[in-house]
């Protein structure tokens, strides 16, 4: 397929997982992220995170999270030729400065506005 920059949130590593009827561990790198394609429509507003798969040496890729990374994708066939996406590695790009921002709480009229910590 081909790389793309993304925003990754998270990434969670899986390691001898046995899912349920199956007698074969697994284990793995699931990867949560945004795009760049922030779609409009009568339903949707802005952009909501994706996620991906991928072998569980992906995990060594990601130093710095929440941040920019080239998102090597790919798709492949799955059990029944449906087509999956996958990720077969990751570029860091950039670092996200994040922190917990204080965030006015809507009072009632007769109350004085409220702060609470998000």
């Amino acid at each position: 397929m081909a790389s793309e920059v993304c925003l990754v949130l998270g990434v969670k590593k899986f390691q001898d997982f046995v899912p349920e009827g199956q007698k074969e561990a697994l284990s793995g790198a699931k990867v949560v992220y945004l795009t760049g394609d922030i779609e409009q429509s009568p339903d949707r507003v802005g952009t909501l995170p994706m996620t991906v798969k991928g072998d569980v040496t992906l995990w060594a890729s990601f130093s710095v999270v929440p941040g920019f990374y080239d998102l090597d994708l790919t798709t492949r066939p799955d059990g029944m030729g449906n087509p999956v996406l996958r990720c077969r590695g990751a570029v860091f790009v950039a670092g996200v400065e994040y922190a917990r921002r204080v965030a006015p709480v809507v009072a009632e009229a007769s109350r004085p506005t409220q702060i609470k910590q998000v």
